[in-house]
């Protein structure tokens, strides 16, 4: 009998082992990793923050998919050095993670659209931390992740000096997807397709103003808001994109061409004062 007790005792041992591995398998692929790092382009440095898939920081913030109205899973995993406060878009409350630690994040389910995984944190707001979620978007599919910065405030924001944006904010760092270069057709922030297809734009402004977006040579129809959802249907050439906004907007391209898309508040189509850069790029649509 103490044999057999032993037995299924092991046996039960094993399969709370083995269940632990398929939790652990399951959820490795969909793990949001929260880093900071001191980064430049062109020759101007500045830190920046945000959700990447694994523990090597990127600029651009992940992007993870899944079905609408259905059960949302995923890890959250603090790779900074300082505690983050996290915000989930099914409006539970936030969470503070500890450095290297973890939380298994559960959401009953999500409508269709774009929303985003934020840090409250000002080492993480301030400084670009918002993971893409887009839900129910299928076919042709692109993402936009905005924002912008001035280069010394976010040193200021990076070492805990300052909290809260100053009185006069002037960025001179705007960035869609981590880049700045318009003329760079291999960009992801690029948009490609032909006449007559059905093509998904997911905005979030991880940025710190409001973002007017202009599109040149086509008009987008408004999908999907988490906060202006009044504007749902309407089909125009710009739309604004509040702070911390995720937007869903949908092209269906009537003529073939290269046209730009950019930010209407003209600032933000420069890059340290170099013009075009920052927030601007290119549709480029085939026959």
């Amino acid at each position: 009998m103490v044999a057999q007790g032993i037995k299924i005792y092991l046996v039960r041992f094993y399969l709370i082992l083995l269940s632990i591995g398929i939790i652990v398998c399951s959820y490795a692929q969909d793990t949001l990793y929260i880093n900071r790092d001191t980064t430049s382009i062109a020759s101007i440095s500045f830190q920046k923050a945000a959700f990447n898939l694994d523990t090597n920081f990127q600029r651009r913030n992940a992007v993870l998919d899944f079905p609408e109205n259905t059960l949302i899973e995923f890890v959250v995993a603090n790779n900074d050095t300082i505690p983050h406060e996290v915000m989930l878009p099914d409006g539970s409350s936030p969470f503070l993670l500890q450095p290297n630690a973890y939380q298994l994040v559960q959401i009953s389910s999500l409508p269709y659209g774009t929303f985003a995984v934020q840090s409250l944190t000002s080492q993480g707001a301030f400084l670009g931390a918002g993971a893409i979620l887009r839900v129910g978007i299928t076919g042709i599919s692109f993402t936009w992740d905005l924002w912008e910065q001035d280069p010394t405030l976010t040193y200021d924001f990076g070492n805990g000096t300052i909290t809260a944006l100053p009185a006069v904010y002037r960025p001179t760092v705007f960035s869609i997807n981590g880049g700045v270069d318009p003329m760079d057709m291999m960009s992801s922030a690029v948009i490609t397709g032909s006449v007559g297809d059905t093509i998904t734009i997911s905005i979030v402004n991880n940025g710190n103003m409001i973002q007017p977006i202009h599109f040149h040579g086509y008009h987008v129809e408004l999908m999907q808001s988490t906060q202006q959802p009044s504007r749902i249907g309407w089909k125009k050439d710009s739309f604004p994109v509040f702070v911390k906004e995720g937007m869903t907007l949908q092209l269906i391209p009537h003529q073939p061409g290269e046209f730009p898309v950019h930010n209407h508040n003209l600032v933000a189509t420069l890059f340290n004062n170099s013009y075009p850069s920052g927030m601007i790029t290119m549709l480029m649509i085939m026959p």
